[in-house]
């Protein structure tokens, strides 16, 4: 029997707090903590599988007392950032734009694709026996997004939708989810017609859930992954720290491929803002204030 999310949570945020506490800081420093926050995309069994081992990386290689900021959803994460004085934050390229106005952020490094990509797309997924065939064929059905603060699994599709003269809430019923894993599952259920979710959401959802009965029917363009920002308030060297050992993370070590494997990414690439400049543009076409 699968043990329930919440204890799986639960056994995530300890073995954080005692994986950190069993690698010393540099002489002189002492154990300085630093938050990290993480974009809710997925159910905690899911968050905990990708990102518990990397925390406690970051936490060996930098070492500091490095600590996992939970957020509820995406609607409270920009609060849950705000609050908790989080020094680094792993977020979509929307996300990281809304920051740079409300705390200064700026790009450590970018989350490469496992294929190597810098870039994601979104897809429109239904089940096997819906009777949808492309993205026409969403009219008048349920359609569940995590949030609209989604970039590939929100706006690159709305934006496909509204060149077709498909309109949210005018030609099909929009239904917020709170997790990527949650669209998949309820469109496997029948619960709703249709789901919006980044591409690579289907490889993280397979590992909990069958997803034979699936059926892709549309394709986004693609757009920036993930960004890792620091922000005005973060020590310089904090930020440094965290960024070098991110950038040395790979696959040419076991441990290296196993944890980015689990993250579904190749590994960690610089970045700078105008690598984001897409995402802007996409959130100015559908006049989305940043």
């Amino acid at each position: 029997m699968r043990p329930r999310p919440s204890v799986i949570a639960l056994l995530f945020f300890i073995s954080i707090s005692l994986l950190s506490a069993c690698h010393p800081s540099p002489s002189g420093e002492g154990k300085r903590t630093v938050k990290v926050a993480i974009l809710p995309e997925y159910s905690l069994e899911l968050m905990a599988s990708k990102y518990m081992d990397l925390i406690a990386y970051l936490s060996r290689e930098t070492g500091y007392r490095v600590e996992f900021v939970s957020s509820l959803s995406y609607t409270n994460y920009l609060s849950t950032v705000e609050s908790s004085k989080a020094d680094i934050g792993f977020h979509n390229a929307l996300i990281h734009n809304i920051l740079v106005r409300t705390r200064g952020a700026y790009p450590l490094c970018q989350v490469m694709s496992a294929d190597g990509a810098k870039c994601t797309r979104g897809v429109v997924i239904v089940h096997r026996g819906s009777g949808i065939g492309d993205l026409s064929g969403i009219r008048g059905k349920r359609v569940m997004v995590i949030s609209k603060r989604s970039v590939a699994a929100y706006l690159a599709p709305v934006a496909d939708c509204l060149e077709k003269g498909i309109v949210p809430d005018r030609d099909f019923r929009l239904i917020i989810g709170t997790r990527q894993d949650e669209v998949v599952r309820k469109v496997l259920q029948h619960k709703v017609d249709a789901g919006f979710v980044r591409e690579d959401v289907l490889r993280a959802a397979a590992k909990v859930m069958d997803i034979s009965d699936l059926r892709v029917v549309h394709l986004t363009s693609p757009y920036p992954n993930w960004v890792i920002s620091a922000f005005r308030e973060t020590d310089p060297e904090v930020a440094a720290r965290i960024k070098e050992a991110l950038l040395r993370l790979d696959q040419g070590t076991p441990e290296g491929k196993a944890m980015l494997e689990q993250m579904g990414a190749k590994g960690f690439v610089e970045a700078q803002e105008s690598d984001f400049e897409q995402a802007r543009k996409l959130a100015a076409k559908l006049n989305l204030p940043l």
